[in-house]
């Protein structure tokens, strides 16, 4: 049997601070963790569309944009954005710290920025195994791939496999449960066996 990876999930629990992040990464690595992650949610790009703050309709009264209240949301992630400087200093830090850095990337726009920074693994987040496109950047742009299937059809699932396959990229798929924290009737661990089936050798 071979040896388990241990990523250690950093979230947005930094808080946006360098300091508190450096002292995460260093006691996950003294844990034994093989990558320290975060989330590159770029709060500007994933949850802010200003045509749904105050809604529309057309003149005849159909609604042409539902109005939704990003505002809030968008005002609490932008406390924790990470800058790029930010991203920079915690590949490097991982590296001072002996373990690897990895990402958790939501768009095609956030990849481009961070492409050649020196992540070592990235993270696709189960809302986003479907997505075809980020997909295909993502095997142009990193080696190693951890995708996450907890929102997924299992033909969303089977689609993205054979992309990353014809792509020979490395991969792996991650079982997960969208339920915090997950009730251990819900934790369907055989469904791993199932996923093992696409990953390649």
């Amino acid at each position: 049997m071979s040896k388990a990876t241990l990523i250690a999930e950093c979230c947005q629990n930094h808080n946006g601070s360098r300091e508190t992040l450096k002292r995460m990464i260093h006691e996950a690595a003294a844990a034994g963790a093989d990558y320290v992650k975060i989330q590159a949610i770029r709060s500007r790009e994933v949850a802010f569309r200003e045509r749904f703050e105050n809604g529309s309709k057309a003149d005849d009264g159909t609604v042409r944009v539902i109005q939704r209240p990003y505002r809030a949301e968008v005002d609490r992630l932008a406390k924790l954005d990470l800058s790029l400087d930010d991203e920079a200093w915690f590949v490097d830090e991982c590296a001072r710290a002996g373990v690897a850095s990895m990402t958790t990337v939501f768009t095609r726009a956030g990849l481009r920025e961070i492409a050649g920074m020196g992540y070592q693994a990235v993270k696709v987040a189960s809302y986003d195994c479907a997505s075809a496109p980020l997909l295909r950047e993502l095997t142009a742009a990193f080696s190693t791939l951890v995708v996450s299937t907890g929102a997924s059809f299992d033909s969303e699932i089977e689609r993205a496999a054979d992309i990353l396959i014809g792509a020979g990229s490395k991969f792996t798929f991650l079982h997960a449960v969208t339920i915090y924290p997950t009730p251990m009737h819900e934790l369907h661990l055989r469904r791993m066996a199932w996923l093992r089936r696409f990953t390649p050798r």
